[in-house]
């Protein structure tokens, strides 16, 4: 097939796009993966993209991870429902191919890619905040700010957007930058991150909140903030985030107001299913 320079640049910017992509409403991510498809296929060399499947096992389960599912077709009820099902998974046996066995990807594509990703979960922060404070502002009601109410319209739940979240704040401090983020870069790189977590925080995923103070922030402090700041830097960029966290849960405000009434509905939820009455 064609192996044209522009080819090439245009496949990574296609990445990029994909990867700017994810956290928007699922149709900018089924048309920013055909664009992949499409030109891979102009420029693919099929027999070593067959040779390096075969040698990479890890894209062939998650192929056959694909398979297995289709195999649910056969004795499903809801054909209708299984098909689209089938469909909307059909990137796990694409993308192996076309992006894990059908490119390589050198270390400065990788972080335009990532920077992708960021610059994508970045703007979708800004328009769900901006939009709730736009809506707060017309009826007074806090609750646009957290959970689902606050990613209306991004066909997308609030565990899932923590996730994508977690995974850019993730990619934000391990990632070893050599261009983006450098130098004065370090300041933009600092208000992106706080940023993202205050989107995080007011996603009010429990269970991800939790795995991030617990776990997530041992790993930020040994593998990056203590290896590469200075004890100030480190102390006001770790202090920051861990005062965000406790002025949330342990002052008088919107936020912490807004979790305790998840866990008394989740409460309340536990003893209506168990038919039992809830103790005074």
């Amino acid at each position: 097939m064609f192996q044209a320079k522009w080819l090439q640049q245009l496949l990574h910017i296609s990445m990029c796009i994909v990867a700017f992509a994810i956290p928007f409403p699922y149709i900018a991510g089924s048309i920013s993966v055909i664009l992949v498809i499409l030109v891979w296929i102009l420029q693919a060399d099929f027999r070593s993209t067959f040779r390096r499947l075969l040698r990479n096992k890890v894209l062939i389960c998650w192929m056959l991870f694909y398979l297995l599912h289709a195999l649910s077709y056969t004795y499903s009820e809801d054909k209708t429902d299984s098909l689209f099902d089938l469909q909307s998974k059909l990137s796990f046996l694409v993308l192996p191919v076309v992006i894990g066995a059908g490119m390589s990807i050198t270390r400065k594509q990788l972080e335009h890619i990532f920077l992708g990703f960021i610059s994508g979960i970045t703007i979708v922060a800004i328009f769900c905040m901006v939009q709730a404070a736009v809506d707060y502002n017309l009826t007074g009601n806090s609750n646009f700010f957290f959970y689902h109410d606050l990613i209306r319209g991004l066909n997308a739940n609030a565990v899932y957007m923590s996730w994508y979240v977690i995974t850019a704040i993730v990619i934000l401090i391990l990632f070893d930058w050599e261009k983006v983020f450098k130098g004065a870069g370090k300041i933009l790189w600092f208000l992106i991150l706080l940023l993202q977590f205050g989107f995080f925080i007011l996603l009010s995923s429990k269970s991800l909140i939790l795995l991030f103070f617990v776990f997530m922030m041992p790993v930020f402090y040994i593998r990056h903030f203590h290896k590469y700041y200075r004890p100030l830097p480190r102390a006001l960029i770790v202090g920051s985030m861990l005062a965000i966290g406790a002025v949330i849960f342990l002052s008088d405000n919107p936020i912490r107001d807004r979790y305790e009434d998840i866990l008394k509905k989740e409460e309340n939820s536990t003893w209506i299913k168990t038919g039992a009455d809830r103790p005074e």
